[in-house]
């Protein structure tokens, strides 16, 4: 098992601890990876996340045993850590169509997992050239934040909220310039859960506008990647760069964080959209 394909190492991983209490950190920790880049990377090469992964393949199981086996269905849903019958009994019907009970009557089990092992195919992407390898110092950012999984536009608000409010930031430097900064929460709950602040870089942050908060940009190595296209590619830009760059490079990422640049070149009124993407990396030990 290669330590240059986390991808499968992470779902070996998954196998053997498929009736232990396991999470996304878990997996992502076994891998080397923080949480928030494991996250990003399963799910671009897979399509679905680690959660749901795992989930899926506990029902897999647990139908196997529920044809192979007289055990009662309580026993293998606590087996398969389900907190009860009734959870277990709702998410298998979601998953086969049918009750656990009706499913053994049939006798005959359908995986609904064979071949996971082998992940997805790298998907089309938008950037097609190899990243700038560049460090960078440390810097420090002034800006409003997000806390969440972005799944009603929460992200183009509060870029538009913070637009509103640009003037209000001192001591900002490289005025040219925006950073969208995204990282990873601090014990997180759920495994798509992420921290996104908008906003410039200053020089010092001692006086904050209302609301805003200060975060600093950790000096370090950065593959740079620039998307050269309409802003419906940019998910396919970051699918490449997770689902393929990452895997299959001699870097692996570092730290718990990575961000958008926005400078002279980007126009959010063009149909093409210039800007870096900033991943913090380091050599695969």
């Amino acid at each position: 098992m290669s330590s240059r394909d986390p991808i499968r190492t992470a779902l070996h991983y998954i196998e053997a601890h498929l009736t232990d209490e396991i999470g996304f950190v878990d997996v992502a920790r076994a891998v080397a990876f923080s949480p928030f880049h494991f996250h990003r990377l399963y799910q671009a090469a897979t399509g679905e996340s680690i959660t749901c992964y795992i989930r899926k393949r506990r029902l897999d199981e647990a139908a196997a045993q529920l044809i192979k086996t007289e055990r009662r269905i309580l026993d293998i849903a606590v087996t398969y850590r389900f907190e009860s019958q009734a959870s277990f009994t709702k998410a298998f019907r979601r998953m086969y169509g049918e009750a656990p009970g009706a499913y053994r009557r049939k006798g005959v089990h359908v995986s609904m997992t064979d071949g996971q092992m082998q992940h997805a195919a790298p998907v089309a992407h938008g950037i097609r050239r190899e990243p700038q390898m560049v460090e960078l110092p440390e810097r420090l950012m002034v800006g409003l934040e997000y806390i969440g999984k972005n799944q009603n536009g929460e992200i183009p608000a509060l870029w538009a909220a913070f637009n509103r409010r640009t003037g209000e930031v001192r001591h900002r430097v490289a005025v040219q310039q925006a950073i969208g900064l995204c990282g990873s929460v601090e014990n997180p709950k759920e495994e798509c859960e992420f921290r996104y602040a908008a906003g410039v870089f200053v020089d010092r942050a001692d006086e904050l506008p209302a609301g805003m908060v200060a975060r600093k940009v950790p000096a370090g190595l950065y593959a740079v990647f620039t998307h050269e296209a309409g802003p419906e590619a940019l998910g396919r830009s970051y699918e490449y760069i997770w689902g393929t760059w990452v895997p299959g490079s001699s870097y692996q990422p570092a730290g718990a964080h990575d961000y958008e640049l926005y400078d002279e070149r980007f126009d959010a009124a063009s149909p093409t959209w210039v800007m870096e993407i900033h991943i913090p990396v380091r050599p695969r030990g």
